[in-house]
């Protein structure tokens, strides 16, 4: 299996945990509450019903604000609304900080419900508000989503350029975990193009630097 595939699963495992874990516990809850019913008796049935159905209204809870294909559009129509006021607010005031905040969550919004063209267009009007205020970090950590959108659009050439931007910004600040994620996902871009070459180069520069990390980490945890 290609690497990058490995790790988008390991992401989407990573992202989706409270999901998997409710998606399990309703299975489980529903499956003990139909054998206890079909093999049991009568008075294990009464003490498996509400067990096992207040198990499956806990688990619902849970497990329905996070199905991918409800949660956006849940989040989509309850805040929509409310980021646009806080843009014209943020506008009037001139307040670019607030914003350039206010435009990514517009974009978070447009993101989840699959509109592409706007979300890449509220995260390109907050990055150039953070290259006004030479916020290094924060154009940073926006880089990475914009060059998601072009990849998704298949234009790897811009893709590339924002990683590569993202990257550059990542070392200004000398975020290292930050530096770690665009090396790896310029290794993945340079896999899914074929150029398994250059994708492995990154890939061991990624592996060396995770490895230094956690040995930093390491000797902090010691030293506290």
């Amino acid at each position: 299996m290609k690497r990058y595939k490995k790790n988008q699963i390991y992401r989407t495992i990573s992202q989706n945990k409270i999901l998997i874990i409710s998606a399990i516990g309703l299975f489980v809850s529903i499956f003990c509450l139909v054998m206890g019913i079909w093999l049991g008796t009568y008075s294990t049935s009464f003490i498996l019903v509400p067990i096992c159905g207040g198990a499956i209204i806990i688990a619902l809870i849970f497990l329905v604000p996070r199905i991918p294909w409800i949660s956006p559009r849940f989040d989509y129509l309850l805040n929509k609304e409310r980021v646009e006021q806080e843009i014209k607010v943020f506008e009037k005031a001139d307040n670019k900080i607030g914003l350039a905040l206010s435009l990514i969550a517009m974009g978070d919004l447009y993101g989840g419900i699959k509109n592409l063209d706007f979300e890449l267009d509220y995260y390109l009007q907050a990055l150039a508000i953070f290259e006004e205020l030479e916020k290094d970090e924060a154009r940073a950590m926006t880089c990475q989503p914009i060059a998601s959108i072009f990849e998704k659009f298949g234009d790897f050439f811009s893709a590339k350029q924002y990683l590569e931007l993202g990257l550059d910004l990542s070392k200004k600040v000398e975020d290292w975990s930050m530096i770690h994620d665009y090396i790896l996902l310029l290794g993945e871009m340079y896999e899914k193009q074929g150029m398994d070459e250059k994708a492995e180069k990154y890939y061991a520069e990624a592996d060396q630097l995770k490895g230094l990390l956690v040995e930093v980490e390491v000797i902090e945890e010691k030293e506290e």
